[in-house]
């Protein structure tokens, strides 16, 4: 359905999901097709098995999946930057964009990036 942009004039929900308690374990956790970020963690020390989730199939344009900041796209799961321990596993999140193209998510997961952590991306 090329070009099916009516679910993205009507469906206008923003975030599925924010999580602000500690030690909060989601099992069998899913978040689907918001406009921003699908499932956002504020908690400390929380932990999802598994995650699941599909960005908006009809954006019309890069311009509508695109933050103030310049960053394409919303994560799908987003971790806040003052979170210094968290566990996800099974995690997934993916796009399937219908209509003209291209249109970019920089990010299907973030966490906050921590100096000496051990990973090869902080």
């Amino acid at each position: 359905m090329n070009g099916d942009t009516d679910r993205w004039r009507t469906d206008s929900g923003r975030v599925g999901a924010e999580i602000n308690g500690d030690r909060v374990t989601a099992t069998g956790l899913f978040g689907e097709h918001f406009r921003t970020y699908d499932t956002i963690w504020n908690g400390e020390d929380d932990t999802t098995v598994p995650y699941r989730n599909e960005r908006p199939h009809d954006p019309p344009s890069q311009a509508d999946r695109q933050q103030p900041d310049g960053t394409l796209g919303w994560a799908g799961y987003e971790v806040a930057d003052d979170v210094t321990r968290h566990r996800l596993y099974g995690g997934g999140v993916c796009d399937h964009l219908r209509n003209a193209g291209p249109i970019v998510t920089e990010n299907g997961l973030e966490v906050p990036r921590r100096r000496g952590c051990g990973c090869t991306t902080c």
